[in-house]
């Protein structure tokens, strides 16, 4: 599943975007680091909204690498 980290300026409309798919959200803490766990739906959803968010992949359980960002 992918793993996005919220950007501050469209994470209060990411977040309701990804809510109102009915499928479930996990926050990967620490919390200020806006990371969720989130389904492919959702995904293309944030992709279909042009929703600015960073893709993170998981690298070794715990750390997260960027690899690219949406638009």
């Amino acid at each position: 599943m992918p793993v996005i980290r919220l950007l501050p300026e469209t994470a209060n409309k990411a977040w309701r975007a990804m809510i109102e798919t009915g499928e479930p959200v996990h926050r990967i803490p620490p919390a200020p680091d806006n990371r969720y766990v989130i389904s492919h739906y959702q995904l293309a959803r944030l992709q279909q909204l042009q929703l600015k968010f960073e893709i993170l992949e998981e690298t070794d359980g715990d750390s997260l690498a960027s690899t690219r960002s949406a638009v």
